[in-house]
């Protein structure tokens, strides 16, 4: 079936921090392969920078109905994907379909109806379609602690009604927190057994008002197999499923585009059911950290033991290696899902504990529970094998046991590990299942070919830290391959692959440990040579690699192990500082209270205190006190070091992204962070919004001596503190950091691709003389041209957003509207500061009173108020167990909210404060600066300044920013609800 020609021209949305967000810029380049212009809205800014080569015209506006409405109406587009936006785009779909949008701009939305699968029509159609295939449809969680076993089944679907079971996985843990342990393909269902659920899942599928696109079905087995239930119909691609579908490196983005506009599952030519029978495994990770991660190999127990080798934090230990435990006690904290369920059950294993009593206590079906067991016992035998034989190697080997793992277990040198194991020929292969390769053991099969180019390995990062890794890994390899290497892959997370899928000749899912890159590195080179291995891309665990890696021959060209020791050492990196005459922030490490206690002593207080690093983020957190600084601590993972500063007074935050040749510098972007402690992503403006050219040249000129002191190559980041006129290096961090994707975004500069470059040879000025980067002087890029770019947290379903405006004010507007879904420009606003702050806060709050909010405020804060003759009314205290303050927000009577207690202050009553003010949508800003340029913001809608408008267009092959001219701007706003008098406090 030919594609639709009606369609000429299509607006694909992506939601941030949608795990299908990277797949719209591989639906804008499949269309536009098919002669469709494609306009992409989104906010996340890696999604924003693989725009660049794949989209004719890019928005970076938040994901709100309005927004989307006007991007409409500028581009008049024939039809709208928003498959590859997550629950946002959902949501915005539903709110203008309901609007008439388009009955009103003649527009179509094509792709999964998901609004309508998932509302009382698709759920009458799913259930009268599970009928007729003679399944059960009222399975819930209830079901699930009977012994049922759950499936997702992820089907796509033509406008024909035609349907393909793309990939089915087996939640292992379907009522635990632990939800997210699955596995790919299912394990314990019969070859028959497993055909029905499919079927079943495409019946489904085919039977509801969906049009064409990619669904998930959830469907429930019982104990015996005998009967199945329909569980529900879910929109997208949930984590279970998705794990697996990156791991084959595929993306959906592709397939769903060419479903949207016309082409039937059968003229997608996908690959036959099959392939090398490797197994996907995914698990949560452990110690309070969030997400989940992915590990393949060739059966349950290898892969599980690779993910839980990469659930446990840096510097921890799995269950293997705890010490045994009460089994009666870990058996009762199995019958309560918890955080870190899945290591109190491995360990209940280990104790002692019987299968089947656990079986009973989780409701995990007992074949897991014998695959866990045996890895125990695996386990015990590398305690007592002297010496290692090749049986019990191997067997470990075969179960995904790491060198390192089995060095641990048995008592011997990692080095003396991997020797005896090269001494008996005991090598991995590389079997590929679509673009990617995972090792299993034994090798000698599934060879690596070549094809005469040197190869050139990048290391991914070691933990999923966002699409922003992905598009620097995606960026370098596209610039290695078109100055004619061939770009190598190695990444432990499945989205890295999948996200830079079409950029790499090859792709290894691989844990970050030197014995997956050094077997990575043999078997590249066993197809010929090996050019280089890149770092630079791979965060703290290339970093943490680096010694290892060079002492062990691998061609590591951009980062030295002595780069890696000092930045990873404060005060190794402070001495090499100074001798550039730069100063550092006076910096300790603490891994226990009591070390923490006394740095803070020896440093004085207050302290800025930074937390372990959690999926590529950190808290910070100030302490004025001990007291302070203990309740701190006792928030943070225990065993994991933390950094201790000394804070720094009426400091200014920037950051710098630079690339450095050894010869000259080129700063590709200067930023000010706005808020000093933070529990996410910190939010920052492109250009600063306190300096001036004499200050970026400064920090040019400090970066430069950094760059050469340290013997950096490549791209770099700086952070910054400027108290008064001196400059103190907060930290430096070599390669491409979290903010690469949008200082590329917002200045044009390609610091992944011009970093890979300058990593294999060449210099700043032949990039320039290609047309790589631009021809102006070496430090003209740090600016953003006409526009000022904010990043900042995303909105309640996850992610980084990008917005832009005409000035500071207009894009802090889309910011907050992006993350909350609207801003009142009146109604009634919550202040409470603390100490020195009180002072600051009364300019913002005199303008929030002419701008119509009613001030509330209590304490301090309204004694203050009140002395600068500002109106508000004071919120008396109430002995009651909840603050005042989330009572009126659960009760829709805030519009606004200021909650910065200050460094002793009640810190859990502010988190509950900002907890309750998101789930409302109302703004809350953590301190007087955020809240002085939340005012900003509502000035600039009242002023009508914030509007729409490309952020770059692309006639051809080359991208140029578009000047700054909105045609709509958004009209000032009524607030989130009617004021209403304040009910009694009771």
């Amino acid at each position: 079936m030919p594609r639709r020609s009606d369609l000429t021209s299509v607006l694909v949305l992506a939601g941030g921090g949608a795990d299908l967000a990277a797949g719209a810029a591989e639906a804008c380049r499949t269309l536009a392969q098919q002669g469709v212009r494609t306009v992409l809205l989104g906010s996340d800014p890696a999604v924003l920078a693989a725009a660049a080569d794949a989209a004719h015209t890019t928005y970076a506006e938040p994901l709100t109905p309005w927004f989307v409405e006007q991007v409409i109406a500028r581009e008049r587009p024939d039809a709208v994907l928003a498959d590859l936006g997550g629950a946002a785009a959902r949501d915005v779909v539903g709110a203008l379909c309901s609007a008439g949008v388009r009955e009103n701009h003649d527009v179509e939305f094509i792709g999964a109806d998901q609004v309508t699968a998932c509302g009382a029509e698709g759920l009458r159609a799913a259930r009268a379609a599970a009928r007729a295939c003679g399944a059960e449809t009222d399975a819930g969680r209830e079901n699930a602690r009977r012994g049922w076993r759950e499936f997702d089944v992820q089907v796509l679907r033509d406008r024909e009604g035609g349907t393909r079971a793309l990939c089915a996985a087996e939640r292992v843990d379907a009522v635990g927190a632990d939800a997210l342990f699955s596995v790919t393909p299912p394990q314990t269902p019969a070859a028959g057994q497993l055909r029905r659920l499919t079927d079943l899942a495409r019946a489904v599928a085919g039977a509801l008002p969906a049009a064409a696109g990619a669904l998930s079905v959830r469907i429930a087995l019982s104990p015996d197999g005998r009967r199945s239930a329909l569980v529900e119909p879910r929109p997208g691609e949930p984590w279970t499923v998705q794990g697996a579908v990156t791991a084959d490196g595929q993306s959906l983005g592709g397939l769903v585009a060419r479903l949207a506009v016309g082409e039937t599952v059968d003229e997608l030519g996908l690959p036959p059911d099959g392939g090398p029978g490797l197994v996907t495994v995914s698990v949560p990770r452990l110690g309070g950290s969030p997400g989940a991660v992915t590990a393949r190999g060739a059966g349950f127990r290898d892969a599980f033991n690779k993910a839980l080798e990469l659930a446990v934090p840096a510097g921890g230990e799995p269950p293997w290696c705890e010490p045994a435990g009460d089994p009666a006690a870990l058996l009762a904290g199995l019958r309560v899902p918890a955080p870190d369920r899945i290591a109190t059950l491995v360990r209940a294993l280990g104790s002692g504990a019987e299968p089947a009593d656990v079986a009973r206590a989780t409701g995990i079906h007992p074949w897991f529970l014998s695959e866990l067991s045996a890895l125990h016992r695996t386990a015990a035998d590398l305690g007592r094998a002297r010496p290692l034989t090749r049986d019990v190697l191997l067997r470990a080997k075969r179960q995904g046991f790491g060198d390192r793992r089995i060095a641990a277990l048995s008592g011997l040198p990692e080095q003396v590990v991997r020797g005896v194991r090269h001494t008996i020929g005991l090598r991995p292969g590389h079997p590929a299942a679509h673009a990617t390769r995972s090792s299993v053991y034994p090798g000698g099969r599934s060879r690596v070919t070549g094809d005469g180019r040197d190869a050139v390995l990048v290391l991914g990062p070691g933990a999923w830290t966002g699409e922003g890794a992905s598009h620097s890994c995606r960026q370098a390899a596209l610039a290695l391959r078109a100055a004619g290497w061939a770009p190598v892959l190695i990444a432990s997370d499945p989205r890295t692959l999948s996200a830079a899928r079409n950029a790499f000749d090859r792709g290894y899912l691989e844990p970050p440990t030197a014995e997956a890159v050094l077997e990575a590195v043999a078997a590249e080179r066993r197809a010929g040579p090996v050019a280089a291995v890149l770092g630079q891309f791979g965060g703290a665990a290339a970093v943490a690699l680096a010694r290892e890696l060079q002492d062990s021959g691998a061609p590591l060209s951009d980062l030295s192990a002595s780069v890696a020791g000092l930045v990873t050492d404060p005060e190794a990196l402070g001495r090499a500082l100074a001798g550039a005459g730069l100063r550092t922030v006076a910096l300790r490490a603490a891994a226990s209270l009591t070390e923490a206690l006394a740095v803070a002593g020896e440093l004085g207080y207050p302290v800025i205190v930074t937390g372990p690093h959690e999926s590529g983020r950190a808290t910070r957190r100030t302490a004025v006190d001990p007291t302070a600084l203990a309740h701190l601590l006792r928030g943070y993972p225990q065993g994991r070091p933390v950094l201790v500063e000394r804070a720094l007074r009426a400091r200014v935050e920037l950051g710098v992204d630079a690339l450095y040749d050894g010869r000259e510098l080129v700063l590709a972007g200067v930023f000010e962070y706005l808020d000093d402690d933070h529990d996410d992503a910190p939010v920052c403006a492109l250009p600063p919004v306190s300096l001036g050219s004499g200050g970026v040249a400064r920090l040019a000129e400090a970066t430069e001596r950094a760059a050469r002191a340290l013997g950096l190559r490549g791209a770099l980041s700086v952070r910054f503190a400027s108290a008064g006129d001196v400059l103190y290096v907060r930290d430096v961090v070599p390669g491409t950091a979290h903010t690469a994707p949008f200082t590329t975004v917002a200045t044009r500069v390609p610091l992944a691709a011009a970093a890979a470059r300058i990593a294999t040879g060449a210099g700043l000025a032949e990039l320039r003389a290609e047309g790589l980067l631009q021809a102006e002087g070496p430090r003209a890029a740090a600016g953003a041209g006409t526009r000022v770019f904010v990043r900042a947290p995303g909105d309640g379903h996850g992610g980084v957003l990008t917005a832009a405006g005409p000035e500071f004010g207009a894009a802090y507007a889309k910011y907050l509207i992006g993350r909350y879904g609207s801003l009142p420009t009146k109604g009634r606003a919550y202040l409470s500061v603390a100490g020195q702050d009180l002072r600051s806060l009364i300019l913002p709050a005199r303008r929030l009173t002419s701008y119509g909010f009613e001030l509330l405020a209590d304490g301090d804060t309204f004694r203050a108020l009140r002395r600068a003759g500002v109106p508000a009314t004071v919120l008396p205290p109430v002995a009651h167990p909840e603050p005042t303050v989330v009572r009126l927000l659960r009760a829709g009577q805030l519009d606004l909210v200021l909650s910065a207690p200050g460094p002793a202050g009640d810190r859990e009553e502010a988190t509950a404060v900002r907890i309750a003010a998101a789930r409302q949508g109302v703004p809350c800003f953590a301190g007087v600066a955020a809240l002085s340029a939340g005012v900003q913001a509502i000035g600039a809608v009242l002023d009508e300044r914030v509007g729409v408008a490309p952020l770059y267009e692309r006639d051809g092959p080359s991208s140029v920013l578009h000047t700054y001219h909105e045609t709509a701007r958004i009209a000032a706003r009524p607030p989130n609800r009617p004021t209403a008098p304040l009910p009694p406090v009771q």
